[in-house]
Order: structure tokens, then sequence, then C-alpha cells
């Protein structure tokens, strides 16, 4: 199938999504407030550091369940007995939550955090307020970020973001607006000591806070018997959750966002015109750096079935608390739509100026989209609609714990949500005014294979991302990118058995299907059966449209949906139980280079080389088996539009050193780029070495062949992917 092939972005979505948890709209964190800055005064910082018990000087607790205290305060200092430094961390409200993570020496908070820095020279302390900090112990690093807040001498500034060494007294990255008059930034001259430097410790920040653990004082202290950890740090008493067993404790919240995209672009023929949508799903690495999957397919235009998918790499930078300046780069392949995309490679950089609304952000770019052996070259003005979430991350071998000990404080107000995989089987029957872009008439049932994620807002509504390509029906490189919104209705009172109404919109076309400029709109309705907790069937019945094109079907099919959980930092899922326990499930995103050798083409006797680019996302069932998902497009080689999905299983053979052999079965749907794959359904077997570079990364080498049924393509491949391994918080 024509650009089914980035089936692997929706993919990677559900596994971005839905197994690791999200709000899918994203709640900001809520501003402290200039209410809450009056208990950062002066009067609060303790007059005498020294004052505090030896006893409590000294001393870190971890409790266990069996050792917990019946009450903790809100508010308890501890000093660091090498400098008789005091640190005050507080929670802002009961939302806010402390992390320690004694193997990195960090403190994190989250949720509207208060530091007092004070040490023994009176004259030097300071209050910090921020919505998310870090602060690393051992060599002074600190970042702050969200709202930050610093009072000093009865002065206040505020901040979106701040890097600072405490012990180095350099002043790295600070982005202030000044109150009272006053300012802070690199360069002015009213610094206490020097351009670029600070006299005042400030604070820190991450958005990926790690291993809760409950600060405490011990009833009675025995110095033999007490493992304290080095250097010490006071921190703030707070019920965070507690560690089982003095085990480490990962609790990470990573921030994502979903992207979405319009522009128009100009085409070979000055008289046309097409319009791109775009979809991406990005990682923020870094306050300032992102990157992940995107897509971008025809919606206005005459080039139906045009598609395209990569990787996009991107930076932002703060200009005010709202604007903020975004720029970067995507890379990607496919094409279709009889367009002159040449061998299928696309390049887009983009730069331009965002506004945070706060739920989204609204951005308007230039970018320039490129096909380097291809006819297509044009600037635009992109639109862009960003709407952030949160996702839980786990380390792949993280083991079981309770969900109050996974989420700290924060464990009553995370919920679970619904999440499924799904591989979707149709059947198209054409109505009779459905043509090719020739003219002819479409009379035979299309068969379609693909993939659906769906994640549920709350107990009812859920939104849905899929695509699917032919396997028959004389229309090899026929795909479908789409996303909705639908509503579950349970039918019995064991919610065994439930009605799922649905709409949809997105892109279509390929194969010589008359979809005109690309766009379809969906509505289905489908029965859902459980077969399982973990498993169900769900029978779809509905009608797409192309209202620019002449392609319009009825549609029956079936759904095998694989149910997880996702968790949410909201309320409007079912709620957790602080026993309720959190595992790891093991994925692997895999980018992908494959190199086809002698592929044959449509139409003639010849066979030439040919290149692909792609992604794998892999759910791994145990230590020697797992379940796959591929997508890839070509980019080189005269077959632009080309591209294929798969889904299949893989083994692993033992391991030896570092490296493993492994073998893979795959079978999907693949066309376009005058590949001779004939109606698309195609089988592909492989095996391959995996080398270990270190427990989160591989990289891989493979050999194997792809075979069509009903086609000419019989090829060798050679391959070589990445290997990202990763965890996420399940059942």
């Amino acid at each position: 199938m024509r650009q089914w092939g980035w089936l692997s972005f929706c993919l990677v979505l559900g596994v971005f999504s839905a197994a690791q948890g999200q709000r899918i709209l994203g709640a900001r964190l809520a501003n402290p407030g200039k209410t809450l800055l009056k208990s950062c005064g002066p009067e609060r910082f303790p007059l005498n550091p020294t004052a505090v018990k030896n006893e409590e000087l000294r001393s870190f607790h971890v409790a266990t369940r069996e050792n917990r205290p019946p009450s903790a305060p809100k508010e308890h200092s501890y000093q660091n007995p090498l400098d008789d430094t005091l640190w005050e961390i507080s929670p802002l409200t009961s939302k806010g939550s402390i992390y320690h993570n004694a193997q990195t020496k960090k403190v994190q908070g989250r949720g509207g955090i208060k530091v007092l820095f004070c040490p023994n020279e009176l004259k030097q302390r300071a209050c910090l307020i921020a919505n998310q900090l870090q602060l690393n112990y051992v060599t002074g690093q600190v970042i702050a970020e969200g709202n930050v807040q610093i009072h000093q001498g009865g002065k206040t500034w505020e901040a979106n973001l701040l890097e600072y060494n405490f012990k180095h007294r350099e002043f790295n990255n600070v982005k202030f607006g000044p109150q009272n008059n006053e300012t802070l930034n690199r360069s002015v001259s009213n610094l206490p000591e020097k351009k670029n430097q600070i006299s005042n410790p400030l604070i820190i920040t991450r958005r990926d806070a790690t291993h809760p653990v409950s600060l405490t004082t011990p009833t009675s202290f025995n110095p033999r018997k007490t493992s304290l950890p080095s250097p010490q740090i006071g921190i703030t008493q707070y019920p965070v959750g507690y560690a089982e067993q003095e085990q480490e404790i990962r609790a990470a919240w990573h921030e994502r966002q979903f992207r979405f995209s319009f522009e128009e672009i100009d085409m070979p023929d000055p008289n046309e015109h097409m319009g791109l949508y775009g979809f991406g799903v990005h990682e923020r690495f870094k306050p300032w750096l992102y990157g992940g999957l995107s897509t971008y397919g025809a919606a206005t235009g005459q080039r139906g079935g045009f598609f395209t998918g990569g990787y996009t790499l991107g930076t932002q930078y703060s200009l005010t608390d709202r604007w903020s300046l975004d720029a970067g780069a995507y890379v990607g392949a496919g094409g279709g739509g009889s367009a002159a995309q040449g061998g299928g490679l696309m390049l887009r950089p983009h730069i331009g100026l965002k506004y945070d609304f706060g739920r989204f952000s609204l951005g308007l770019n230039y970018s320039y989209i490129d096909f380097p052996n291809g006819d297509i070259s044009s600037s635009a003005i992109a639109l862009n609609l960003d709407f952030p979430f949160s996702s839980v991350h786990r380390d792949w071998n993280d083991p079981a714990m309770t969900s109050q000990n996974y989420f700290g404080a924060d464990w009553d107000n995370v919920s679970r949500h619904r999440s499924q995989i799904s591989a979707r089987f149709r059947a198209y029957q054409p109505s009779s005014g459905s043509t090719t872009t020739s003219g002819k008439s479409i009379d035979t049932t299309i068969g379609l294979v693909g993939v659906d994620y769906s994640y549920f807002l709350d107990n009812r509504w859920f939104v849905n991302f899929e695509t699917s390509g032919a396997m028959n029906g004389g229309v090899a490189g026929y795909a479908e990118l789409l996303g909705g919104l639908g509503y579950r209705i349970p039918l019995t009172s064991d919610d065994r058995l439930a009605l799922m109404p649905g709409l949809s919109l997105g892109g279509a076309g390929g194969g010589g299907v008359d979809t005109g400029g690309g766009f379809v709109a969906r509505a289905n309705v489908g029965l859902e059966y459980r077969l399982s907790p973990k498993l169900s069937l769900i029978l779809d019945g509905g009608y797409l449209t192309a209202p620019d094109g002449n392609f319009d079907v009825p549609y029956v099919g079936f759904n095998l949906a694989y149910v997880t959980e996702s968790y949410a930092q909201d309320q409007l899922g079912q709620p957790l139980d602080e026993e309720s326990l959190i595992n790891t499930t093991k994925w692997r995103l895999r980018p992908v280079h494959q190199w086809y050798l002698d592929a044959q083409r449509t139409g003639t006797n010849n066979s030439r080389d040919m290149e692909l680019m792609g992604a794998k996302i892999d759910w791994m069932g145990g230590d020697w088996w797992y379940l796959t998902g591929q997508g890839l497009s070509a980019y080189a080689g005269e077959a632009g539009g080309y591209s294929e999905g798969h889904w299949g299983a893989g083994i692993y053979g033992p391991t030896w050193k570092k490296g493993q052999l492994y073998g893979e079965m795959l079978i999907g749907a693949g066309g376009g780029g005058g590949v001779d794959s004939g109606d698309g359904f195609l089988y592909k077997p492989s095996i391959g070495l995996e080398y270990n570079l270190s427990e989160n990364f591989a990289i891989q080498a493979g050999i194997g062949k792809v075979i069509s049924s009903g086609g000419n393509l019989d090829a060798t491949f050679l391959e070589s992917n990445l290997v990202w391994r990763f965890g996420s918080a399940g059942r």
C-alpha cells in the first residue's frame, strides 16, 4: 500500500501516549500566584539554622510501610553538615511533590515548589518558587522553570527559565521580567559580584521527576544502624510516597506534544497548488529541544494519496512568558498522487513564532519543502497547533510497585485511562459513482489492512488515529490516514458488550483511486465484545466519502484490539487505589534503513535498487519473542511514492557477549512508485544480528526477502537499525 508505510507513526503514537498515559490536552501547572509569594518574605527565614537538633541535622530516614510515621509535618528542615547550609524545600499546594534521587544526587519538585536557601550569612539568604525545579546538591547546578519568582533583600524578580550553579556562582541562562523596577539578566551591572555571576543561590527544576522518597525525622537515631546518603541535604517533610524496603523508585512524567499543521505549497505546474496537513508527536528532551515522528499528507489540490513520513528535530527559545521562537527540520520519505517527488526524499526546515495559550499553543512558521531528487520545491507559510501532554516513562527493568510508591503524593490525582492498539481489517464495496483518476469505474471489493490507536479521554469519550492500505482489489498503493472522535456506550452491566459510534477526518488516495485533493470523511459504528480484560473484538461498519473526488464506499470489517491502561494527571478516568500495582511494559523503537537489491518495476523487465527509511515499534512479550509493527517509504532509487506497512513477530537467539541473533516474519501491504507489488499483499522474512551498546541502546544489521502475492516483486534486502529500549507504566 502506498504510505501505509507510515503506520509506524500511529504505532509509536500508541506507545508514547496510550502505553504511558497522558491527558490529551495536557493541562499546565497552575501559576503559584502572588499571594503565595508572601510566604517567601524575610521573616520566614530561620534566624538560627544551627538550632536544629543534632540528630535531625545529620540523618535521613527512608520509611518503609512497616515504619511509616502516623503523620508527617508539611514543613521540616534539615542541614547539610558539610557547610552548615540549611535547605528548606516544601510544596506550595497539596498537588506539589518532591523527589530525591540518591543515585544522581538530585532533588526534584513539581506541581508548585518553594525553596528557602539559608546559609550562615543572612544577607545571602533567598527564596524561590517555581512550577518545576531540580537541584544537584553535589555539583550545585540548578534549573528552575515555569512561573519562577525570586525574593531576596526585599526585592522580587520573575522568570520563565533559570539555570545557575551554586558552587561556581555562574549565572548561565535566565530570562527575567522585572518587578519593583529592578532588572536582572546576563549583562546587567547590578549583580552582587560581577557580570554572569550572582551571589544568591537560587534553585532547581526539571520536568522528569524520579525516585520519590519520604524523608522523615526518626523517633530514635542510631548512627551505627542508619545508612546516610553523602553528602546530606535537608528536605521538607511531606508525604510524597514511601520507599518499600529502601528500593529505588521512579515516577517520571515526560512532557510531549501533538502538533497539527497546514500549509499550501506550489507545484511544478505554476497553476497548481497542494495543501498539506501535518501531524506529529514529539518528545521534549530538554526545555529547549524536542523531536519525534511526523507525517504529511495532501488535503487540497489534485494529488490525493500524497503522503510522507519521517522524523522532526526542533528547538524552542522563550522570548517572553507567552511568546517563543520555534525552529527545526523534518527529514522523511514518501510521495504519491502522481506528484513529481522523484526518489521520495523530503526535507522541510522551518522557523517561526509560537504563542502559548496555556492548554495549547498556536504557531506561524515559514517553511521550505524540498524533494532533492524530484521537482517539488516550494516555500510556504505554515499554521501550527500544539497540544502539550504529560506521559509516564519507566526504565526498561523497573520493578513492579504500588501506585502510591510510584506516583508519590500525586497518586490520588492520577487516574487510569483505557487505551487500545488494534489490527484493522476492512472490506470496501465502492458505490456506482466511484472511479479511478483515469475515469474508469471501480467495481471490485477492496480489502484493507491497517492499525488503529484509541485513547479514552474519560470513561466514555475517546480519540483515535488510524492508518490502513489496500492489499487486494486492484488498487495497490491506496492508503488512508485518519483521526477522529468516538463515544463508547456499554450495553451490559459487566461492560463486556458496548457500542462505539465515531466520526473521523483525514487523507486518502493512491492506487489510482480518485479522491481529488485527498480529503476524506467517515462515519462509523462498532460493536465491541470483550474476549478478556486485555483483548477485544470489534465488529465495525460505516461509510467513507471523498467530497472533492469520486470515491464513496460503505464498508464492513473488524478490529482485534489489545487493551491497556494509561495514566493521566487528572481524575477523568478510573480512580487509582494506593495499593494498585504498576508494572513495566517493555517497548522498542527502531529507526530503520533498508536497501532493496534489484526491486522489480511495473510494466518492464527492469529491476533496480531502491532505498527506504522508516520505523519499527516492538512490544516485548518476553525475553525471547516480540510483536512488531513497521512502516517504510522509498527515498532513493526512482521509486518515490512506494511505501509499505507490516505486522509480524520476532524471536531472539541466545546472547553471546554483547551480540544476539534475531529473526522476523512479517505480513502486510505495499505499493506505489512503479514497483511491481501486484495487489499489494506482501510477506517479508528476515534474520540479523543485534549488538548491545548500552542498557537502552543497540544496533542491528540484517538480511531478508520481500515477496509480493500476485506481483513480480521478489527482492533481497539489507537493513540497519538503531534500537531504543524504553518502558511504560501498565498493569
